[in-house]
């Protein structure tokens, strides 16, 4: 698998469509946000793009872009994105001259500096050429050469939260998105001379998303001004040349082990989860589930989760756990392992995850194969589960859908909250919202799996079905 995050931030940017050409009809100042939909309602982040300058930059006339990208909610755990990038392209060609890219999603935040120009536009860049009119743009990604193609076959006026416009729709064609699975790849675009581009539509194995126009702001400047950062009026020396802004020398902060979890998250750090797994009405096992420690993985910072029998029985044996390093932020597992005895003992593995690459690997037979980006071990799982917003409403069906790796397989399950229902705990009686769980796999899903999650904010799964099995939750320890 290509690198899809990379791919879909791209597509993210279709919105913005901001070309670095001065004869083009916008102006220094520009500043429009998108807001960005899963399927046809549930908000899953935003887009900000600015226009931020022009000047010299090397001797060549030039353009500063600037953007941020954040993912929220269900996108967040599907393709976890926190990244602002400043993009400095020449005004003649539109072709990039620098990029910096600060990745904030990672524990450390993380740069990536492209300082060399090249003959080739990148993606982002050829997609800027669409609202110059340019077509069949040959573009470079990953050391590969594409091209990008573009019909406008459809006229429509389009209703977005700050008004109407009419605009023509757009149809992108190109390989590189036929390699990533990406399809109906569209954009509208005004009609007037702006050519302002309100609105993106795509499908990908994750389902359909939309990018809508939320704002627009423009600062009027003179168009021999350079906006600076600190927005004073240029005084009368020569257009200040855009550079890369300055970062301070700062002395690695040491990393402190077991620092707390994030508040927003439904459990906190030394949670213990009891359960007791039974057949029909016959107790078969005990397992205890932790949020064990925060420490450093390869590196990088990670929540080490273990699930553990503490009782053995014909099913499992004492000792037999599952254990997996998680993106504290996230979730998303860096590692998942099954050690498991007797008649499960063919379930045992090692796996480790290239989410960046779309990759697993799996030590146990020494096999790597393909995996959606964000794709879940069934223990980072039962946590994600936690925080997916799953809220049952009378005749209104609504679902959640997650990569989860399977032996050596993903498959995609299916999260649909169905009813609410009250369920006792430690002598309470607590409202619950029952989800049902879908695999797409029918020998599966004949058992009817579903999990009951209480409605306050500690989202506790009181209770799992599977079939004749049934896990209920007995104790909670901090």
């Amino acid at each position: 698998m290509k690198n899809t995050v990379r791919a879909f931030i791209c597509l993210l940017l279709l919105s913005t469509g901001l070309i670095a050409q001065e004869s083009l009809p916008f102006k220094v100042g520009e500043k429009v946000t998108y807001s960005i939909l899963f399927e046809k309602s549930q908000e899953v982040g935003f887009i900000e793009a600015w226009l931020a300058s022009k000047g010299k930059f090397r001797n060549e006339d030039a353009l500063e872009l600037r953007f941020r990208i954040t993912t929220t909610n269900l996108l967040n755990a599907i393709y976890p994105i926190n990244r602002e990038q400043i993009c400095i392209m020449s005004s003649k060609s539109g072709m990039p001259l620098y990029t910096r890219t600060i990745f904030n999603e990672e524990a450390i935040p993380r740069e990536v500096i492209q300082d060399v120009a090249t003959n080739y536009h990148s993606l982002l860049t050829a997609i800027y050429q669409i609202r110059a009119g340019a077509n069949n743009i040959v573009f470079q990604e990953n050391y590969r050469s594409y091209t990008l193609s573009w019909q406008s076959n459809y006229k429509t006026r389009l209703k977005t939260d700050i008004g109407e416009f009419e605009t023509s729709r757009i149809e992108m064609q190109s390989s590189y998105f036929d390699e990533l699975g990406l399809k109906k790849v569209q954009m509208y675009i005004t009609e007037d001379e702006r050519r302002l581009p309100v609105m993106v539509r795509f499908t990908s194995q994750k389902g359909n998303f939309t990018i809508s126009i939320a704002s627009l702001q423009v600062k009027i400047a003179d168009e021999n001004d350079v906006i600076k950062e600190n927005n004073k009026t240029p005084d009368s020396e020569p257009s200040q040349t855009p550079q890369p802004t300055p970062k301070p020398t700062v002395k690695p902060t040491p990393y402190v082990e077991n620092q707390p979890l994030s508040a927003d998250l439904p459990f906190s750090l030394g949670e213990t989860l009891i359960y007791e797994i039974s057949l029909q009405t016959q107790k078969i096992a005990t397992v205890t589930l932790q949020v064990k420690e925060r420490k450093l993985f390869k590196g990088k910072d990670a929540v080490l989760l273990m699930a553990e029998a503490t009782q053995s029985s014909s099913t499992f044996n004492k000792g037999d756990y599952f254990m997996s390093w998680i993106d504290p932020n996230s979730l998303i597992p860096m590692s998942f392992e099954a050690k498991l005895s007797g008649n499960l003992s063919g379930y045992s593995q090692s796996i480790e995850f290239e989410q960046d690459n779309g990759l697993a690997f799996n030590s146990s037979n020494s096999m790597r194969f393909e995996i959606p980006v964000g794709t879940h071990s069934m223990l980072s799982l039962a946590y994600a589960l936690r925080t997916f917003k799953l809220q049952y409403q009378k005749n209104k069906l609504s679902d959640i859908r997650v990569a989860v790796l399977f032996k050596d397989k993903y498959s995609i399950v299916t999260f649909s909250p169905i009813s609410q229902e009250t369920l006792e705990f430690d002598g309470r009686k607590i409202e619950t919202t029952v989800v049902s769980i879908r695999t797409g796999n029918q020998k599966i899903d004949r058992a009817d799996a579903k999990v009951w999650l209480s409605n306050d904010d500690a989202r506790l799964p009181l209770q799992f079905t599977f079939g004749k099995f049934t896990a209920r939750l007995k104790k909670v320890q901090q």
